[in-house]
């Protein structure tokens, strides 16, 4: 059931801060929904404080498709506002009727050509939070609470809400050309020519690149394609023996082998003597998955070599570099011998801390890095810290309030390190 409440025409988004747009006129259907009219108001008017704030920044937020005209919003010419009730929800719709472009709306995480979503849109001061919950990942509320808030697919990494929280997570970003922030896809990156005097400057796009792949979440939908160009399907996986020198792939072995280069190269450009080969010996332990004959093993269902290896790597690389970061990788990041010990080159060196999510211990032997962060998955566990010199792990103080995404690590950085 769709009620709309208001459609505003506004010449100039400025006028809202001048005070020109009452949104407190909102009609009498308020009643219908769990929400004061000051609270709805209040959540409108951050929602064009953070447009407002948008348009002056001057940030083109077009082009979702190479073919489609750039746009900015300034352009913008109407504003439509339509509230939805659905199960006591309220759904923010926002389109942006533009010169280029035919309508942007905001509602859901569905992205099509030139519109661009968001599902229960809360601006806070500084930030867009697109608070998505997929039922389909989740198997208990439990489950929900800790499924990452985020998923843009690539089509969407130009859009205002891609670009917020590159922004978010890279302060950095003003001070660079925000073209490179744009130049998603391995290929378009490898492309170019890695000439002396662009090193560093190809180095951090690739770096750059792989922190958002580690922010994709994994999983396969009817309507949007995958966050990053991961083979649909393993055809026909043969069973290998344990000395047996490579694993063959009927159909996906040379795009999988093209993800590897493009991670190899990625690494020689951050430490030209770090290389990583998961299609030797251990490579067949994480190909171990039900197949269904009737339709294939799905892209949710692969297990560890391309899906947490970019994550795990994507995550390695920002604590190398990043003093301030904390990183989470999970815990069957450690059940390859092979991709533990370039953890181990990694963390052991890393400026920042990185946790694990691993309750077995004896694992993480291995690596023995300077300062490191482990969090279990037990209901009631805590944050522990380790070092070279200190075994067994002792627990901290800190709380373990929920499974940190690597956003929410992100979030938490400054304070957790400061506690280490």
């Amino acid at each position: 059931m769709a009620l709309k409440l208001q459609q505003l025409h506004v010449e100039n988004i400025k006028d809202i801060q001048d005070g020109t747009i009452d949104f407190r006129q909102v009609g009498p259907v308020l009643g219908l929904y769990p929400l004061t009219q000051a609270k709805l108001a209040i959540q409108i008017g951050d929602i064009f404080k953070f447009m407002r704030e948008m348009m002056d920044r001057g940030q083109t937020v077009g082009a979702v498709e190479a073919s489609t005209a750039l746009a900015t919003l300034k352009q913008v010419s109407q504003i439509e506002l339509t509230f939805k009730m659905d199960q006591a929800l309220i759904t923010y719709q926002v389109a942006f009727t533009q010169t280029n472009l035919a309508k942007w709306k905001m509602n859901g995480v569905q992205v099509v050509r030139e519109k661009v979503c968001c599902q229960n849109i809360g601006v806070a001061t500084t930030q867009i939070l697109l608070d998505y919950r997929n039922p389909d990942l989740a198997t208990t509320e439990e489950d929900a609470q800790h499924l990452p808030l985020w998923y843009l697919t690539p089509k969407a990494c130009q859009c205002v809400a891609r670009w917020y929280l590159l922004k978010q997570l890279q302060q950095e970003i003003e001070a660079r050309n925000s073209s490179f922030l744009f130049s998603w896809g391995c290929d378009n990156l490898l492309s170019q020519r890695v000439l002396p005097q662009r090193l560093e400057e190809v180095r951090n796009q690739l770096i750059d690149w792989l922190r958002q792949m580690s922010l994709y979440t994994f999983h396969e939908t009817n309507d949007l394609e995958p966050a990053f160009p991961l083979p649909n399907h393993f055809s026909g996986i043969t069973p290998i023996a344990m000395d047996t020198p490579e694993l063959v792939l009927e159909g996906d072995y040379r795009e999988a082998k093209r993800i590897m280069r493009q991670i190899n190269y990625i690494l020689a450009v951050l430490k030209p003597d770090l290389r990583l080969d998961l299609f030797q010996n251990d490579f067949h332990n994480w190909h171990r998955i039900r197949i269904n004959t009737q339709r294939g093993p799905q892209l949710n269902e692969l297990p560890l070599p391309l899906k947490h290896v970019i994550f795990c790597l994507g995550g390695l690389i920002e604590a190398y570099h990043n003093p301030n970061a904390l990183v989470v990788l999970p815990r069957t990041a450690l059940d390859v011998p092979r991709f533990t010990a370039l953890i181990a080159v990694l963390a052991k060196n890393a400026k920042g801390q990185v946790i694990f999510t691993a309750a077995d211990t004896r694992l993480m032997t291995p690596l023995q890095p300077t300062a490191c962060v482990l969090v279990t998955d037990q209901k009631k566990a805590h944050y522990q810290s380790w070092t070279r010199h200190a075994f067994p792990i002792q627990p901290a103080e800190t709380p373990c309030v929920s499974l940190v995404t690597l956003r929410k690590a992100f979030e938490q950085a400054t304070t957790f390190a400061m506690q280490f």
